[in-house]
């Protein structure tokens, strides 16, 4: 090949690459929806790991059971939503001027609430919160409403991956030059496999909050303590975020029964988060792979700033995959260096 000519080669490789890594960028949405299948194909496939080992069925059976299951809670939980949390947020938005007035009323009767209303009242926050407050409720329910689209589509397809696997990392490994294959095939099976006791350990952690969460909003009486106790055990799923974004909603249901019942609801929430951190979590990160708060913290903020909501959510696990990739990579090294050392 002629200089010319190869440096056409190079300058036609670098606009492809460009080219390729503009198309992915646009399509990212689609990117992360993909790798939220491949993650619930790697939970879907756990479990029914788990089941065949327990119950001595075979895979052709067990993978069904495990689909019929998630899409029973998916349908439990969008009835629960759309029939109970969805009507008590469209009556929390018309109630929300008596309980303004409440809250105003409560702060009154004490001296560092009404310093509080003063500024307030200054800065005109108290007459715009009745509207802020409605704008975040039909910003809630526009919100579940595409998210539901995202959850279907990545149920569905995790259920294809999880069926035929072999098919689809066959043929992403043909894309490869035939002398990189072993070594990405090594690398996507650690990633696999310590992604599947990532999700499985997390899949315990998220049952364990929403059940102790359900249970406490029940004890105090708030209505719909079922649907709030799941929307807390699958936000459990994005760190730090999650649990911050699921108290809200079960804080705006409590509001109406007084200023007392919206505190109790948040110290529960701070107390379940307390047993989560100090107790649920060392117990089940013996099982899966434990990433860095400080690398969670800065995947988190990275991700849900260049990607969006679907950066934010699957922000732990794309941190996750790349920390098992990098570390597959360089015990690999060594191991090479060993390998020409002795021949």
């Amino acid at each position: 090949m002629t200089p010319i000519r190869d440096f056409a080669f190079r300058v036609g490789v670098v606009i492809a690459l460009t080219a390729l890594a503009l198309f992915v960028w646009q399509i990212r949405d689609v990117v992360l929806l993909a790798f939220g299948a491949v993650l619930a194909a790697l939970l879907f496939d756990g479990l029914t790991a788990e089941i065949c080992r327990w119950t001595g069925a075979s895979r052709r059976w067990c993978l069904p059971v495990i689909g019929a299951l998630v899409l029973s809670l998916i349908g439990s939980f969008f009835w629960l939503f759309g029939t109970q949390i969805g009507g008590e947020l469209e009556d929390l938005a018309r109630a929300l001027p008596k309980t303004v007035a409440r809250v105003q009323e409560w702060l009154k009767e004490r001296d560092w609430g009404r310093t509080l209303l003063g500024h307030l009242q200054r800065s005109d926050m108290a007459e715009n919160a009745t509207d802020g407050a409605a704008t975040v409720i039909i910003g809630t329910l526009s919100a579940a409403v595409a998210a539901s689209g995202h959850i279907l589509i990545i149920v569905f397809s995790g259920l294809y991956l999880a069926a035929q696997p072999q098919i689809y990392v066959n043929g992403m490994l043909s894309l490869l030059p035939s002398g990189q294959r072993p070594r990405a095939a090594r690398v996507g099976q650690a990633v696999a496999e310590g992604l599947r006791h990532w999700l499985l350990g997390q899949f315990v952690a998220m049952l364990l909050v929403g059940g102790l969460t359900t249970a406490g909003l029940a004890l105090l009486g708030v209505p719909s303590a079922l649907a709030l106790g799941i929307i807390a055990g699958v936000a459990e799923f994005v760190p730090i975020v999650g649990p911050i974004v699921s108290m809200l909603p079960a804080l705006m249901i409590a509001l109406p029964e007084g200023v007392p019942m919206a505190i109790h609801v948040a110290l529960l929430y701070i107390a379940v988060q307390q047993v989560e951190g100090y107790v649920i979590t060392p117990l089940v990160q013996r099982a899966m792979v434990s990433v860095p708060p400080v690398l969670v913290l800065f995947a988190i903020v990275a991700f849900g700033t260049a990607l969006g909501p679907l950066g934010l959510l699957f922000a732990t696990p794309l941190a996750a995959a790349l920390m098992i990739a990098v570390q597959t990579l360089q015990a690999e090294v060594p191991a090479k260096g060993r390998r020409e050392r002795s021949a």
